[in-house]
């Protein structure tokens, strides 16, 4: 299987508005931009610190790890602000979870699955959170390309069904 699915969530938006783009587009050898490397990179640092929120980790093990991701050449010091409150609606997001379910789940980039309803479809949640009957869907976005719609979102509505 490929790294990307050529249905993937990710280009969702485009190939569910021209359903043909996304044969055509996989003719093409595949291409990204300092913008979803940036994307990338505030994806790794995001996890991170999650993992050492909810999980076990070593503070030597964080800060080694952190280290390594901060000497990245896109890395900029305005990067952490922005995680950093996206790891806060994260934390609020679970404390709010604990206020109705005595223990709630929190998954981290979980391979989802939706090839029942889109062929080879796939991706990669950032965030699930699951407690008493209830799921949340959290994704982080990040970049200054092309400005992307937390309303009606396709991407994250594809996770939500490979969630479930």
């Amino acid at each position: 299987m490929s790294a990307h699915a050529i249905l993937g969530p990710s280009s969702a938006k485009r190939w569910l508005t021209c359903t043909p783009s996304a044969a055509l587009e996989a003719t093409f050898p595949p291409s990204t931009s300092r913008y979803a490397e940036e994307g990338t990179l505030a994806h790794k640092i995001a996890e991170l610190m999650l993992r050492k929120h909810f999980f076990i980790m070593k503070p030597s093990a964080y800060k080694l790890a952190l280290g390594q991701l901060q000497k990245d050449e896109l890395f900029e010091t305005e990067m952490m602000g922005y995680v950093e409150g996206y790891v806060e609606e994260i934390k609020a997001a679970m404390v709010e979870a604990r206020n109705f379910c005595a223990d709630p789940k929190i998954f981290l980039e979980r391979r989802l699955d939706f090839s029942e309803y889109v062929p080879d479809g796939w991706g990669t949640g950032d965030v699930i959170i699951i407690a008493d009957g209830q799921m949340q869907v959290i994704d982080l976005k990040y970049g200054k390309g092309v400005a992307v719609d937390a309303v009606d979102n396709p991407q994250c509505r594809l996770y939500g069904l490979g969630a479930v």
